[in-house]
């Protein structure tokens, strides 16, 4: 089979191949590089090159296959070509806009799971560490359970009952200072927390 570098990298934009490979945009074209222990994201998806501000590993599409894959250049290249199908057949290309829409959903979704986890938390805190009498002091995972559940429950039927605004206006709100992150963060340390008391 005949490789032209040149035409995989005209038509195989970089958050394509990424996407197809398994790696999820979370926004702005950003991502957390699979390539060190990245918990935040670092990695920059451009059309053409990404990049890590992390690691500072880049390179184009090829290289990025390549090294998702663990092949070297010329397999990663003929992987391209027969999944993007450019070996004599036209070429199907998601428009930005579509990249952009399907990022947008992934986004969503993620945000819903990790607000379900987080109301299950909350549920089996206030079940948990209610007070078996009104002179006892209150816990404060009972006190965050009680101040936190109607927002969350809220929240969570926005993102699964709400208009596309209703949708979109939560996650703008947990697009600012990384709230995702920074509750995901609190999940995993809460979770380490119980299961190193368990």
């Amino acid at each position: 089979m005949k490789i032209d570098f040149r035409t995989i990298k005209e038509y195989v934009q970089v958050p394509q191949a990424a996407v197809f490979y398994g790696m999820e945009i979370i926004r702005s074209k950003m991502t957390n590089c699979p390539f060190h222990g990245d918990r935040t994201p670092s990695m920059k998806l451009n059309d053409k090159y990404y990049y890590c501000f992390g690691c500072q590993v880049s390179g184009d599409v090829i290289d990025l296959t390549a090294q998702l894959l663990g092949v070297n250049l010329r397999q990663a290249a003929i992987r391209l070509t027969n999944d993007f199908h450019l070996q004599g057949r036209p070429v199907v290309i998601q428009t930005p806009q579509e990249i952009a829409q399907k990022n947008q959903r992934n986004e969503l979704k993620e945000l819903r799971k990790t607000l379900l986890t987080y109301e299950g938390i909350l549920l089996k805190w206030k079940s948990d560490y209610a007070p078996a009498t009104p002179e006892e002091m209150v816990n404060e995972r009972y006190a965050e359970a009680c101040q936190m559940l109607d927002t969350i429950t809220y929240l969570i039927d926005s993102l699964t009952f709400g208009t596309d605004e209703m949708k979109q206006m939560t996650l703008d709100t947990f697009r600012q200072d990384d709230l995702l992150n920074t509750l995901k963060e609190r999940i995993d340390v809460t979770i380490q927390e119980e299961t190193d008391a368990g």
